[in-house]
């Protein structure tokens, strides 16, 4: 956008610059003979200091000008020719510095052949011929170079420019994936136990649990907050060009991922829910950005599992992990006083349809999440049955 900018103002500044300059020029001939008007010398410089200003916003239509204008100026007097040959060489540099490169280009030569026709009628001498041609053609190339040089050079902001909205757009997507993934969830549980606890009645034991939940959990939920902050305020000191993807810098660490199965598996219980576990291979092994993010679709897909899964029927969690990947699965029944399957069928017609309008940020979390590292995640219903399964290469 600066770049149009640029362009525009340049040739304006430089059109009406150069007019005001040519007309006092004009106006200033002290020799003129009393029958001869200077209207139509006046009417060419205008004409091409116009081409001149509306180079940077339309360059067809100022390509087309300059050379008319350049017809024009052999039927007025001398004093337009330098002005013509001024604005000739200028306004193809704004032409091509626009992106009009054929139409720049054409339009200087055509010009160049112009003002080197009207040299051999007017000059008798070779010598001189040859000496003005050398000199237009070094002009030409000159001008031609410029224009390229300035297109290139917006072109490369154009793309930094590009670059940087999207680095800027997933900024954005990790923070929110993170939001959801530490301080939702930490809320949302908290406010689940405590909507729990007022349900306590004469049972200091279980209440008191219930209020130790509470306490622990908005503590955490405030220790997030605090680390998003901190990583927020690192992330407008990186360069574009550090390595490392935007997700890894918004992304806070977690637990060890054993460990956090196995407090989410416990949580499952905990909320009265049966669960059937198997968790098979080295998790220990698995590198950092993975453990991460399977730590995250195991506590998401747990989640879902406490708020939407029927408690007549045990929940299945299932992790294995493999020499190429890590698979991960997750069944649970759906309960029917919860609104998960007409939910659940919006989500699978998103997944089916390439879209995220069916998903909520969490499952749409989880599959960037995957997605980004090379995996795959597949959300389905199979009646009254929710399942999710996970698979994230691994990379040692």
């Amino acid at each position: 956008m600066w770049g149009k900018r640029s362009r525009i103002i340049t040739g304006v500044l430089l059109g009406i610059g150069i007019f005001i300059l040519t007309l006092l020029n004009i106006l200033s001939i002290e020799d003129v003979p009393p029958d001869v008007s200077l209207l139509p010398t006046i009417l060419v410089a205008g004409l091409a200091c116009f081409a001149l200003t509306i180079s940077g916003l339309f360059p067809i239509l100022s390509g087309f000008l300059i050379v008319t204008v350049d017809v024009l100026v052999n039927l007025t007097p001398d004093k337009s020719i330098y002005l013509a040959s001024i604005t000739s060489n200028i306004a193809p540099i704004i032409i091509i510095w626009s992106g009009s490169r054929i139409i720049g280009c054409l339009s200087a030569i055509i010009c160049t052949i112009i003002e080197l026709h009207e040299l051999i009628i007017t000059l008798p001498n070779v010598n001189t011929i040859i000496q003005n041609f050398i000199v237009n053609i070094t002009f030409l190339i000159l001008f031609l170079l410029l224009g390229e040089l300035l297109l290139r050079q917006s072109l490369a902001n154009d793309s930094l420019e590009a670059r940087r909205q999207a680095e800027l757009a997933e900024q954005r997507r990790a923070i929110a994936r993170e939001l959801h993934d530490t301080a939702v969830y930490s809320t949302t549980m908290l406010v689940m136990r405590a909507e729990a606890a007022k349900l306590q009645t004469g049972k200091g034991a279980d209440l008191s649990e219930d209020l130790d939940f509470i306490a622990r959990t908005g503590r955490a939920a405030t220790s997030h907050l605090r680390n998003m902050l901190e990583v927020l305020r690192v992330s407008d000191k990186v360069e574009l060009s550090a390595p490392g993807s935007i997700a890894d810098r918004f992304t806070i660490i977690d637990s060890p991922p054993e460990k956090v199965i196995e407090e989410q598996i416990a949580k499952v219980r905990a909320a009265g829910i049966d669960v059937n576990a198997a968790i098979e291979g080295d998790l220990s092994s698995l590198p950092e950005i993975i453990s991460v993010t399977l730590s995250r679709v195991v506590t998401e897909s747990c989640s879902n599992i406490v708020k939407h899964a029927a408690h007549e029927a045990p929940a299945t969690i299932m992790v294995e992990v493999q020499d190429e990947s890590v698979d991960a699965i997750f069944i649970n029944a759906i309960s029917e006083e919860d609104s998960l399957e007409s939910e659940s069928a919006s989500a699978v017609d998103a997944v089916e349809q390439g879209s995220q309008a069916g998903l909520g940020l969490g499952l749409i979390g989880q599959r960037e999440r995957v997605e980004a590292l090379g995996g795959t995640i597949e959300f389905s219903q199979r009646e009254d049955t929710w399942i999710v399964r996970a698979s994230i290469p691994v990379h040692r």
